[in-house]
């Protein structure tokens, strides 16, 4: 029986060659990576790339800071505007002990009943005025005041002289004056709308005490000297 021989054969295989077939395995892969990735996106299901243990703790403290940032900023804006309601508090309490301490004055106290200033301020609206009107008490009159009071302004509408009444421009007051009941003072408060085109120019404000004895109280104005700056 012959005997079979075997040849070994040596092949030589050249460097660059085989950097080209790395190259080639390397873009292959790329491109199945890219080509899943890009698959990914056209499905929404993009999976996210993961995340070492430093960049956990990273995103944890970016989180924390963001978190707290927000945080801060609404408790500064929590705290702006309630100390600026209370400084509104505040201003309008110093108001009202001023006015307290004007109208019980002694000095005031001791002139008989009598009509303090109107006051007109303008509002957001339009035509809509805000009001305040005051009357008290003086001497020594244990049992108080009563009677009713009521405003006119005189001005011009449509070129003539008209005269409006408080008493129908504020709705809440129904045509009838303002009714007085006081021991000390008394202060009226409200709105009053002007027709289109009315310009107020003098104002007067009439007050019939008919207790504890009759007397009137009429006094008159310049519109523009009560309106509120």
């Amino acid at each position: 029986m012959p005997r079979q021989q075997y040849r070994t054969v040596i092949k030589r295989e050249h460097p660059q060659r085989r950097r080209m077939l790395w190259a080639v395995s390397i873009l292959l892969v790329a491109a199945a990576i890219s080509l899943a990735y890009l698959a990914g996106e056209q499905h929404g299901s993009r999976e996210p790339v993961p995340w070492t243990g430093e960049a956990d703790q990273l995103r944890d403290e970016l989180a924390q800071a963001e978190t707290s940032a927000v945080i801060d900023a609404q408790a500064t804006r929590e705290l702006t505007e309630s100390l600026a309601e209370a400084r509104g508090i505040i201003e309008e309490r110093e108001r009202e002990l001023a006015f307290y301490k004007e109208v019980l004055a002694p000095e005031e106290l001791s002139r008989g009943p009598r009509l303090r200033q109107p006051v007109f301020s303008a509002t957001d609206q339009p035509r809509v005025w805000r009001y305040q009107l005051v009357v008290q008490q003086g001497g020594k009159t244990s049992s108080g005041y009563r009677g009713d009071m009521d405003v006119s302004f005189m001005g011009f509408l449509a070129g003539e002289i008209t005269t409006l009444r408080l008493s129908e421009l504020d709705q809440r007051l129904k045509g009838a004056p303002i009714t007085l009941n006081f021991r000390y003072f008394q202060r009226a408060e409200g709105e009053i709308e002007f027709p289109l085109g009315f310009s107020p120019d003098q104002v007067e404000v009439v007050v019939d005490i008919s207790k504890p004895a009759l007397e009137d109280i009429r006094t008159g104005y310049i519109w523009n000297e009560l309106v509120l700056r």
